[in-house]
């Protein structure tokens, strides 16, 4: 019996345990968490860990606070595995690693062409309000494959930086999810 009665008010005390802490997290006293704000007081770590994200405002503003530290980041980034873009499927992380790093000149890729990885449903005219905002084209061959890696290769308008563009999209697009070079055989 005395056995009984423990089960009984162990299961009590989680009971009431779980009415308390589910009316605690109803209450307006107590609202969910904001994500994490990014700034300079942002841990190394906890940065490098934003930029895979799925949450694309939140990577995006990681990548932008990455570069704003600029060079100063590159032991954090080796810390967690990255090292120079050198395929089709690069993560974030390699390519912010690789702008701040700097391209090996040698690597055979195109100077007006990278392949877009992109999240969600997009479509072309999409992929075409951005390159506007940017400076990409999108030739009309070329298509539009959500879900693909990469979704789609668009080229650099005229007088465009490779590099900078790269970047820009990085920081302020939160679609964008990674970022390859159009590479070419040697």
């Amino acid at each position: 019996m005395a056995i009984n009665v423990s089960f009984t008010a162990v299961l009590l005390s989680i009971s009431l345990l779980v009415a308390r802490l589910t009316s605690e997290a109803g209450n307006s006293e107590n609202p969910p968490r904001e994500p994490p704000a990014i700034g300079s007081e942002t841990a190394e770590s906890e940065l490098v860990s934003l930029l895979k994200s799925t949450d694309g405002s939140l990577r995006m503003k990681a990548t932008a606070e990455v570069f704003r530290r600029g060079k100063a980041m590159l032991p954090a980034l080796e810390r967690a595995g990255a090292r120079p873009m050198a395929r089709l499927n690069p993560p974030r992380l390699d390519v912010v690693y690789s702008l701040l790093k700097g391209i090996t000149p040698s690597e055979t890729y195109l100077k007006d062409s990278i392949g877009l990885h992109l999240q969600g449903a997009v479509s072309r005219p999409d992929v075409v309000r951005l390159g506007k905002k940017h400076g990409l084209t999108l030739p009309e061959f070329n298509q539009v494959r959500p879900g693909s890696s990469p979704t789609c290769y668009v080229n650099l308008a005229a007088g465009k930086s490779l590099f900078k563009v790269i970047r820009e999209l990085l920081e302020q697009e939160p679609s964008v999810v990674t970022i390859n070079l159009n590479y070419t055989e040697s």
